[in-house]
């Protein structure tokens, strides 16, 4: 790496470390709050013949639309600061004389792969932390995370680790597979789908602690007797069900299934054990149920290893027909292999989140029939837009890029509720 790109590496985590440091922001807003005693106060037959648009909190909708006009640049900003910074590695020289100098050192190749995938996944990460933060400040704005500055930071540096020991290993064996074998890309794709698969059965045990802290639920006796109710209709009984300790970070609700195989558990907030009525907390719970019965954990990791088997063909597809620099070879290269595959990430997700709104939304149909609780769905629904900050009728880019749920006006439409004017235009992306 020259001095030049070392100094600005360094500069730019200096500053991120700078600006995360100081601040000591309130605690979280207590649940339930003036909103979540509301929506609790609807009675069904209003819930299920007023339109979403209505049930909603105005105030909120309006900062909803604030949130993605926000946030999106971010996250588009992220994708592109990776994929130029990489690129720029590779065409300043930079990658060429970072491999020679490893190679000079360590002498041997089984060592300098590893260390340059690494580096590539480093000098990624840490040019697109400026996005990053910015995310995350504006959802810190928006009053959507409690989660203080220097947590964040850490998070951060430990998915940047993460990172790095998988492109440490991708490095290593792909590149291995391209020095014996013409047919290493078959048994990339199917390596890649195997991990993907790995990856799921492994991260309720191995991977979700690492980032958060869980618990075995202890429901009220009302509550535990619906449960139970549900686990016998859904046939799930031998599922466990884990409180996800959320409140120190987000005062938003969430639950959603994890795992595959015997690793198989559902999961709730405790923000949504705190604010939600019992037949949301069961309607929540039906939905993670569903993702198990569809096989949507399983479904997922597999349109996800297909979408970056497409997209790294596309990436190799295009490096291969740029011309090489007289310094290249095929590990310097890998830094531009790895911009191509990050705008090549912009292309596919599309995709990706068209998928992942399938699999919502058979889930919610799920729920729905092992619940029976089409005012609890819609309640749900109204309380999510308010506390996270959802749009009713999103736009065009979240749709495209960043819903990977059913909207909001879906959600309640399919609940039997008042089907909202952007569904009926055919502005909800077609019902999803």
């Amino acid at each position: 790496m020259t001095r030049s790109a070392a100094l600005f590496f360094r500069a730019l985590l200096a500053c991120a470390i700078l600006l995360a440091a100081p601040p000591a922001f309130a605690r979280a807003a207590d649940r339930p709050n003036a909103l979540d005693r509301i929506v609790t106060r609807m009675p069904a037959a209003h819930l299920l013949t007023t339109a979403p648009d209505v049930l909603v909190d105005a105030d909120r909708q309006a900062a909803a639309a604030r949130f993605v006009g926000w946030s999106g640049p971010g996250w588009l900003l992220g994708v592109l600061f990776e994929a130029g910074a990489l690129l720029w590695f590779w065409r300043s020289g930079g990658a060429a004389r970072w491999r020679d100098r490893l190679r000079g050192r360590l002498k041997r190749e089984a060592l300098v792969r590893p260390i340059f995938g690494a580096s590539l996944a480093a000098i990624a990460k840490c040019a697109a932390l400026p996005a990053y933060f910015y995310e995350y400040r504006v959802t810190r704005v928006m009053e959507l995370s409690t989660q203080r500055a220097p947590s964040w930071v850490f998070d951060w540096f430990v998915q940047m680790l993460a990172a790095m020991l998988v492109m440490a290993i991708v490095c290593t064996v792909v590149l291995w597979l391209v020095d014996r074998t013409r047919l290493w890309y078959v048994y990339t794709a199917a390596s890649v789908v195997a991990v993907y698969l790995l990856i799921a059965w492994m991260n309720p045990a191995v991977f979700a602690p690492v980032m958060t802290r869980f618990s075995t639920i202890a429901f009220d006796t009302s509550l535990e007797t619906r449960v139970a109710a549900l686990t016998q209709r859904a046939g799930f009984s031998n599922i466990p069900i884990y409180v996800e300790a959320r409140a120190a970070r987000s005062t938003a609700d969430i639950a959603y299934a994890d795992g595959i195989g015997a690793t198989r558990r559902a999961i709730v907030s405790d923000t949504m054990l705190a604010a939600a009525t019992p037949g949301e907390v069961v309607f929540a719970l039906a939905h993670d149920f569903g993702m198990f019965a569809v096989n949507a954990i399983e479904r997922r990791a597999l349109m996800d290893a297909l979408l970056v088997i497409v997209g790294a063909a596309l990436a190799v597809f295009v490096a291969d027909r740029v011309g090489f620099r007289r310094d290249d070879d095929a590990l310097s290269r890998l830094a531009m292999v790895g911009a191509l595959l990050a705008i090549f990430y912009l292309v596919v997700e599309p995709g990706d989140a068209w998928y992942s709104r399938k699999l919502d939304a058979e889930a919610n149909a799920y729920a729905l029939r092992m619940s029976g609780d089409r005012a609890a769905a819609v309640r749900l629904a109204v309380r999510t837009a308010d506390q996270s900050l959802e749009s009713v009728c999103p736009g065009w880019f979240e749709r495209v890029f960043l819903l990977h749920t059913q909207s909001i006006a879906q959600r309640i439409a399919d609940a039997g509720g008042v089907r909202a004017a952007c569904v009926s235009s055919g502005a909800d992306a077609a019902k999803n």
